[in-house]
């Protein structure tokens, strides 16, 4: 057998090989067995349990007793001259502050001494919302009830 010379002849040598090579790995490659099966896990996961109410007006009277939400459990304190503040007391309003059309809230943690910048809608920590701000006084509305704070406490008249 005579080896190619030529680069025609070692080109075409060269497809030869890589096509048989190719023919030989396509018919050398096992076929799939079927038998083999993949391993099957097991899923300890269940769907939680869903306690299905028998009487649901039962349970709802019940916890509109229990009054989770309301003025029983309001963090509400009485200030001098009577009225009810929604404001913990742990904070107290420090300032407000304008830029531009927009005020702002300035509340202290009294515990703290750490001022906080609020704006109309944000939410306190006793989970009452900031309604309104005023030159001199913001509104807040806790549990349907909206109670004002003033920068500068009002005198009570005797």
């Amino acid at each position: 057998m005579k080896l190619p010379s030529t680069p025609k002849q070692i080109s075409i040598w060269l497809v030869a090989l890589a096509i048989g090579a190719f023919g030989l790995g396509f018919i050398l490659i096992p076929t799939p067995n079927p038998a083999i099966d993949a391993q099957q896990v097991q899923n300890e996961w269940q769907l939680p349990h869903i306690y299905l109410f028998g009487n649901a007006q039962q349970v709802y009277n019940q916890l509109q007793k229990r009054q989770a939400w309301g003025k029983a459990n309001k963090a509400i304190r009485k200030a001098k001259d009577g009225t009810v503040k929604l404001l913990s007391k742990n904070w107290r309003l420090a300032g407000i502050i304008q830029s531009g059309q927009q005020r702002f809230a300035l509340l202290q943690d009294t515990k703290k001494n750490k001022v906080q910048r609020y704006s109309v809608g944000d939410i306190l920590d006793n989970g009452g919302q900031l309604v309104k701000i005023h030159a001199d006084a913001v509104e807040i509305k806790l549990a349907g009830d909206i109670d004002t704070e003033y920068l500068y406490p009002k005198h009570v008249k005797k």
